[in-house]
């Protein structure tokens, strides 16, 4: 069997509530700030009766269509969130040292990640005789229209398994850079609160804190509040790296996020026991050699309590 390649992130892009990049994030994170705010630039609080407290980010409204060769009738028609998705994969590339147009013709994949967008109906309610609508909100155009951009000749897909589809990405990107199959990938993940109706439907599960705070772990907690962001990573093998945010050891989503099984809203704890002991095994880590573990807390205590 051909030996693997180490791989890394050597670039970062995001965007976050209330935070244009990475270091912004950092900074009000380590000023213990709340980003999750109650105003009215989504939607006027109370309305619907849903929560109105949401992470938003800054500059939603805000591409430069010209820089990016988008007509402006198609930028007219653009998910909001491909246009997130090209701005931050071009910043990822940046980040790592990478001039864009090196990747020209390139080997490389693109890989976004996105549940619901909250823009799709206006492709279905769009009475005008036009094939932009198709093209701008596709929801495949989120890692094709990277790929376009950039002219780049690997794989480019978008996957959809709720909320676990980052890392689906993640781990694809991973195993094609490893074994050589592509020699860079860009993995993206990409969310947006635009409306409320959406949270109406949230509120019915049962999955959103009533007063816009998660409280994790908490016997408080009554769930989660909405937020939006875009993240992007810039995958490469460590040889060819100019930086490196670290080396990917191993990166595991099967057994949560896409086979389901015999629960579909929330996993089970044989779900994430099977999970956690074949992860620690395909990348051959002993499990008391963990020196730091994050834990997902989102707030709803069934799911918390794993």
């Amino acid at each position: 069997m051909p030996e693997r390649h180490e791989v890394v992130i050597s670039g970062v892009g995001g965007v976050f509530p209330e935070c244009d990049n990475i270091e912004e994030l950092s900074n009000k994170l380590f000023e213990k700030l709340n980003l999750v705010t109650e105003d009215d630039r989504r939607w006027v609080p109370g309305e619907l009766g849903v929560p109105g407290a949401v992470g938003k980010v800054k500059s939603k409204d805000k591409f430069d269509a010209n820089f990016f060769g988008i007509h402006r009738k198609l930028c007219e028609c653009l998910d909001p969130l491909t246009r997130l998705s090209m701005e931050r994969s071009y910043e990822a590339i940046v980040d790592a040292g990478v001039n864009p147009t090196e990747l020209n013709g390139s080997n490389t994949a693109v890989m976004m990640a996105s549940c619901v967008s909250e823009t799709e109906f206006l492709i279905l309610f769009n009475t005008k005789r036009q094939g932009f609508g198709i093209l701008g909100h596709n929801r495949s155009m989120q890692a094709n229209r990277v790929s376009y951009i950039l002219n780049l000749n690997g794989p480019s897909f978008c996957v959809d398994c709720t909320w676990s589809g980052g890392m689906e990405c993640l781990q694809q990107a991973f195993n094609m850079v490893a074994d050589g199959h592509v020699n860079a990938a860009l993995v993206g993940i990409a969310n947006l609160t635009l409306y409320p109706n959406l949270s109406l439907q949230y509120v019915g599960m049962g999955k959103l804190s009533t007063d816009g705070r998660t409280k994790s772990f908490s016997a408080d907690a009554d769930g989660y509040a909405r937020a939006e962001a875009c993240v992007d990573l810039f995958l490469q093998r460590k040889q060819d790296a100019r930086r490196s945010y670290g080396t990917l050891v191993g990166v595991s989503a099967g057994n949560i996020g896409n086979r389901p099984g015999t629960y579909l809203q929330s996993p089970t704890s044989d779900a994430f026991r099977s999970f956690l002991t074949e992860s620690y095994r395909k990348a051959n880590v002993d499990p008391s050699l963990i020196a730091y573990l994050e834990a997902d807390g989102c707030g709803l205590p069934a799911i918390d309590a794993f």
